[in-house]
């Protein structure tokens, strides 16, 4: 009896083992493509990720958006705009959420 619960425990100790390290590899894979995808987006755009920050900071702090410079956003398809504005979007909210933009 002793000898079947031992070896219970161990394949369920087998799963959690290789369940976590699938875990721990998946969400390295993923912070890598995150990272891509956000070089992607300055790309997409046309600019450096410091040029498209500095433009966020000039919209907010005065009053206008400040999209000059910005070569390909008519270009990018029209399945892409909307990916391309959400990453836009997110990346502007955590910047303006930053000490840096509160500092300036």
């Amino acid at each position: 009896m002793k000898q079947n619960s031992l070896k219970t425990n161990l394949v369920w100790l087998r799963i959690c083992i290789v369940s976590l390290i699938l875990s721990l590899l998946s969400l390295i894979l993923l912070s890598f493509t995150v990272s891509r995808a956000a070089d992607d987006l300055w790309k997409q755009l046309g600019i450096t990720q410091m040029q498209g920050t500095e433009k966020i900071r000039n919209s907010f702090m005065n009053g206008y958006l400040e999209y000059y410079g910005v070569k390909n956003a008519k270009n990018i398809a029209a399945v892409n705009r909307a990916a391309v504005t959400k990453d836009l979007l997110t990346y502007a909210k955590s910047y303006v959420n930053h000490a840096t933009f509160k500092a300036a």
